[in-house]
């Protein structure tokens, strides 16, 4: 099941000229195309996953016991002003800008 939502996934890229078809995608090319996808949705609240920004490795909300596997207790790679200066997190956030177009609160009524 995971490859087939994978091929749907990379599909559903490219079909929106996010991914090049012929080609495998790395892992940076990839973050870029999946969240220009989500943020091109019509969603009111469209965010990126921290962990993705700062390539975490180890994975999130394992199975286990806070003894086995202390999840409340983990700690990002970096520190947000690190974050805040990293190529990713600077691409990302342009990606969500241009996607999701500048608007300003007080004439839409709404908060960015």
């Amino acid at each position: 099941m995971r490859e087939r939502d994978r091929m749907q996934l990379l599909k559903a890229l490219r079909k929106e000229d996010l991914l090049p078809i012929d080609e495998e995608p790395d892992i940076p090319t990839l973050a870029r195309a999946v969240h220009a996808f989500l943020a091109r949705t019509s969603s009111g609240l469209a965010m990126a996953q921290i962990d993705d920004l700062t390539d975490e490795a180890d994975p999130v909300n394992v199975p286990a016991t806070s003894d086995e596997h202390p999840n409340w207790r983990r700690r990002l790679s970096m520190t947000l002003e690190e974050l805040a200066a990293r190529p990713r997190f600077v691409d990302i956030a342009e990606i969500f800008r241009t996607e999701r177009g500048a608007r300003n609160p007080t004439e839409t009524n709404e908060y960015v």
